[in-house]
Order: structure tokens, then C-alpha cells, then sequence
């Protein structure tokens, strides 16, 4: 079964490096094209609006992807059904609602700070019915385990936009034709997607199926929020104490260190309906055990590997004056392995249905953060920042793990964890603290602490070559009987 989801991984992470790809190659036609202030205000409202369509999703996606395994044969299309409806009708009313006060909310001192940018507001917010579409029947997608069809649809998404802004650049590229590219770019395959997919699923809102999803799914909303308070909320304080190039800057820095997504969301995406098929195994536990170790003990020295060619990515795809922030992608690159692991060390809370422990986690991580960015994003700038979403993104990853251990507890390995956790904690606190080298000097110290991240799991015989040989064998071995079946 481990060999299923690497399987299943490196499928989405074809996919995933191909949409990257070209999700990166906007990039540079952005922060070249525009100043950072201009790629400050265009992250600033997509971030907002990003806000309000995790919210919009109502936490339906979780909750179907329970109800899809283990909720009854017969209410099935029900459950389909209830859930887009639900979805689509709470998007459209807060299009609705971003319009009518579009020009009060842009003229805030957190977002754009001129009301006369009140278009960009409307058309980001325009965004969210047709993404909530898409990504209703993309989660479908997953749990039909389709991740080539998954991959066509996801990156003919980011393709799209790709060449909108191409055509745009050619033809005087603006913020305003920016957004209306995102805003094609969604609706063309949320259309598409609805047409083909539609027959599986019943066009009526059952109460009983309703009734369920909002009992498993509403305790995961304050989540998004929550989540949103503690990932995304530091910008809009450094946007107010600071300026819109610092914010820029920053989002720069969140558009590199997203590239290590790649790997991350790969496997997260994989991991959703793969933990429900686990589950069911007498060896689930075990299974869970070394799946969270391993991932932890290779993303770590690959994030030191990440951070030591991050100058030279910043010199590619945007402008020098970006370099400020370089110091700050390894701080980013951690926050995203410890969703990641979130993701894995939460399953004893969604077996059990007990979410209400992860908002309540969520909660007192962001919490945290919001309190930690004031100070933070006043006195450090963009570097704060980091700092203080990373703070919380900890705290929330060790508080789930704690209490999802008292519903479904999970045999880790806790001595090796804990000094493992120590020794990258002081090692990562000891290279901020040094100065910032040029490119040549960073590179080979930041190598030498992949190196020795790298041989901390063999010396501590957490796994050996034999495993790597064994897994590497089975995963070529599924995909070539995978492919045969084809």
C-alpha cells in the first residue's frame, strides 16, 4: 500500500512539475514587467479572495471525501449532488457581496489603499464560483483515483492563463488583464468539467445527505480561516506597517518557495483517498508510522538543498531587488512540510470524525501568528513575516499530533523524532542568525547541511539502501503491471 501512494505521487508529480512549470513561467513576466508593489497588489487580492473560496468550499471537500468511501451506496449521487449545489449558491452570493462593497474594501489600509482599484476586487472575487466549480469535480477526480485526468485538468487550467497573458503582453499587458486571464482561465475548464461529470450526480439538495455534510464539514470552515489567519494574514499586516514592495517582495519569496510544492502537494494529493483505503488494514498504524518518518526525514535535507540554488531562482524569474527577501525561503519551504505532515498526523481525528481538534488547533496557532506578525512584520520587514507564519504552522502541526494520538495512536518513533526535530530547529535558528554570503558561499554551506541531514536517518537506521531499493523496485514494478492493465 506504501507503494501505491509513491506510485500514485510521482503521477500527480509529473503533473504537478509540468503545471509548475508553467505556472512559473508567469512569473517573471510579472515581476519583470511590473514593479514589486504591482505584483504586491495583485497577491494581495488573490490572497483575500483566496480567503473567501476556501470558505465558499464550506468544508464540503473533506466531508464528501469521507461520505464517498464510507457513506451509504445509495445516497452516493445525493451526496455529490447536495454538496456542488451547496457550493455553487454560497459562491455566487459572496461575488455578490464583494461587489456591492468594492470600493470600500479597496480603499483599506490592508489591501490596495485606493478605492479607484476597486475593479481588481471584482474581478478576483469573480473568480471564486467558477474555481469552486472546478475544484469540486477535481476532489470528484481524486476519489475516483484518475490522477491523469486530474493532471489534464490542472494544467490545462495554468496553461490557459498562460497564454492569455502572453496574448495580453503583446497586446499592452495590464493588472486588470492579469486578472481577467485568471478569471477565463477558471471558467473554461469548470465548464467543461460540469458537462462531463454532471451525469454522476443528482441535481437536488437531499436534506438528510445535507444534514451530514454540514455536521462533518462546517467544523473544518473556521479551519480555512483559520488557516488563511495563520498562512496569509502576516502580508496584510506587513502590507499596513510597511509598503506594497515589501509585500511584493514577500509574495515573491511565497512564488519561489512554492516550487518545493512539487514534491509536497504531490504527495498530499495522493495521500487523501490512499489514508482512507489504509485505514481499513490491521497494519494501518505501522503503515502511518513510516510514511510521516520517512517524509520528514528526505523533505528536510531537500528543503536545505531547495535554499541553497533559491538566489540563483530569485535572479531568474524576477529582479535583484528581490533578493531582500532570500533568507526567508527557508523559513517558507518548512511551512510547507509541516502542512504536509499536518495532513498525515490529523488522520486519527477524520477516522474518528473529531475535526472540531484540528479547528481547535488551527485556532490557537493563528492566533498565535496574528499576535507574533504585529511586532514581527513591524521591526523585521519581510524576514517577520516568514517568521511568524512558520511559528504557527509548528504549533498547529505538534498540537493536532498530540491529539489525534489520544483517538488512534500512532507507534512513532518518538526519541529518534524528538532529537531529529531538535537538531533541525537548532541548525535552522543558527543559519539565519549567520550573515547572508554571496551566491557561491551560500550554496556550499547550505550543501553541507543537506549532507548531513541526509545521513542522519541511515546512521540512526531509520531506513537503509536495502529499503530505497526495495521501494524504488515496487513502485516501477506497479507501474509497468499499471500500465499493462491500461
Amino acid at each position: 500500500m506504501i507503494n501505491n501512494l509513491f506510485s500514485d505521487t510521482i503521477k500527480y508529480g509529473l503533473g504537478k512539475v509540468v503545471l509548475k512549470f508553467f505556472s512559473i513561467l508567469i512569473i517573471p513576466i510579472i515581476a519583470k514587467n511590473f514593479p514589486p508593489d504591482v505584483f504586491g497588489e495583485i497577491n494581495i487580492i488573490t490572497t483575500f479572495t483566496g480567503l473567501f473560496l476556501g470558505i465558499a468550499v464550506l468544508g464540503f471537500d473533506s466531508a464528501l471525501g469521507y461520505y464517498f468511501y464510507h457513506g451509504e451506496k445509495e445516497f452516493k449521487k445525493d451526496y455529490l449532488g447536495t454538496s456542488f449545489i451547496i457550493r455553487m449558491l454560497f459562491s455566487i452570493f459572496l461575488f455578490i457581496i464583494f461587489s456591492l462593497f468594492a470600493k470600500y474594501l479597496s480603499s483599506t489600509h490592508f489591501l490596495l489603499k485606493n478605492s479607484e482599484k476597486y475593479l481588481l476586487l471584482i474581478l478576483g472575487a469573480a473568480v471564486i464560483p467558477f474555481d469552486n466549480c472546478m475544484s469540486f469535480f477535481v476532489d470528484l477526480i481524486r476519489f475516483l483515483l484518475k490522477p491523469i485526468i486530474y493532471n489534464i485538468i490542472t494544467i490545462s487550467k495554468v496553461i490557459l492563463y498562460y497564454i492569455l497573458v502572453i496574448i495580453f503582453l503583446l497586446n499592452n499587458l495590464t493588472v486588470e488583464k492579469i486578472f481577467l486571464s485568471m478569471l477565463f482561465s477558471s471558467i473554461i475548464p469548470a465548464f467543461f468539467l460540469f458537462f462531463f461529470y454532471k451525469k454522476l450526480m443528482n441535481f437536488r439538495i437531499n436534506f438528510y445527505c445535507l444534514k451530514k455534510l454540514l455536521k462533518y464539514g462546517l467544523p473544518l470552515v473556521p479551519i480555512s480561516i483559520m488557516y488563511f489567519f495563520m498562512s496569509s494574514v502576516n502580508r496584510f499586516i506587513l502590507n499596513a506597517y510597511t509598503s506594497l514592495e515589501n509585500t511584493g517582495i514577500f509574495s515573491m519569496m511565497n512564488s519561489i518557495a512554492s516550487i518545493f510544492l512539487l514534491l509536497t502537494s504531490s504527495i498530499q494529493i495522493a495521500w487523501a483517498p490512499y489514508s482512507m483505503i489504509i485505514a481499513k488494514r490491521d497494519d494501518a498504524k505501522i503503515i502511518f508510522s513510516k510514511i510521516i518518518t520517512l517524509s520528514l526525514v528526505f523533505l528536510v535535507p531537500l528543503a536545505f538543498l531547495f535554499w541553497s540554488v533559491s538566489d540563483i531562482a530569485i535572479l531568474l524569474f524576477s529582479k535583484p531587488i528581490y533578493l531582500r527577501g532570500e533568507n526567508t525561503i527557508i523559513l517558507l519551504v518548512i511551512q510547507h512540510i509541516l502542512h504536509l505532515l499536518y495532513s498525515f498526523v490529523a488522520i486519527g481525528l477524520s477516522l474518528n470524525e473529531k475535526t472540531i481538534y484540528i479547528t481547535i488547533g488551527y485556532t490557537i496557532a493563528s492566533i498565535i501568528t496574528i499576535l507574533t506578525s504585529f511586532p514581527l512584520c513591524k521591526y523585521f520587514g519581510v524576514f517577520g513575516a516568514s517568521l511568524s507564519s512558520c511559528i504557527g504552522y509548528l504549533i498547529s502541526t505538534f498540537y493536532i499530533a498530540i491529539k489525534s494520538q489520544q483517538f488512534y495512536p500512532i507507534p512513532y518513533n518518538k526519541k529518534f523524532l524528538f532529537v531529529y526535530i531538535s537538531i533541525l530547529l537548532i541548525i535552522l535558528f543558527c543559519s539565519l542568525l549567520l550573515p547572508n554570503y554571496n551566491i557561491i558561499y551560500n550554496f556550499i554551506f547550505r550543501f553541507i547541511i543537506t549532507f548531513i541531514f541526509l545521513i542522519i536517518p541511515f546512521f540512526a537506521k531509520i531506513i537503509s539502501i536495502n529499503d530505497i531499493k526495495y521501494y524504488f523496485f515496487n513502485i516501477v514494478h506497479s507501474n509497468k503491471t499499471h500500465n499493462k492493465i491500461l
